[in-house]
């Protein structure tokens, strides 16, 4: 595999390809600062609608992982598309994730959260499987507890 690429790379220096870190920094600078605004405006968005989807209870914060974060980032992306296409802003395209492929959002982002799950799995159980049952009650009933926090913490570091 490091062959093929090595040979694609010899491929592209014998036809005069060269990377222009600079160049490219440049471009993305010169691309990137008309739209400041419109991103920090972005995230201010964002950020009402976690506030707001935190105040509803159980389901508040799932919704805004899985459904409106996903939503609101795919219409950024079609705002952002939109902006170097035709060189017009219209910050009202942040919403149409919500409508366009809205199915096919939601979905990807689920895999992609399985596919993280899976990926720890390994690590949590190797975790899990450290300490028995009653040492992990003993640990959630520590919650309110910062001295006993700071104990188990130093036992665990000990261990």
């Amino acid at each position: 595999m490091a062959n093929e690429y090595l040979s694609v790379a010899d491929n592209l220096r014998t036809k005069g390809y060269q990377f222009e870190m600079g160049k490219y920094i440049s471009e993305g600078w010169k691309k990137g600062t008309p739209v400041i605004g419109w991103f920090i405006l972005f995230l201010i968005v964002l950020v009402i609608f976690s506030i707001v989807s935190g105040f509803i209870p159980v389901i508040g914060s799932t919704a805004n992982s899985y459904v409106i974060s996903p939503a609101l980032s795919a219409g950024l992306i079609l705002f952002m598309k939109h902006k170097y296409d035709k060189d017009e802003s219209d910050f009202g395209l942040i919403f149409k994730g919500f409508t366009t492929n809205f199915g096919h959002v939601i979905l990807v982002n689920i895999l992609v959260g399985l596919i993280s799950i899976l990926g720890l799995l390994p690590f949590i159980l190797s975790f899990l499987s450290a300490f028995d049952f009653d040492t992990l009650i003993d640990i959630s009933q520590m919650a309110n507890d910062p001295s006993a926090i700071q104990e188990m913490g130093q036992m665990i570091l000990g261990s």
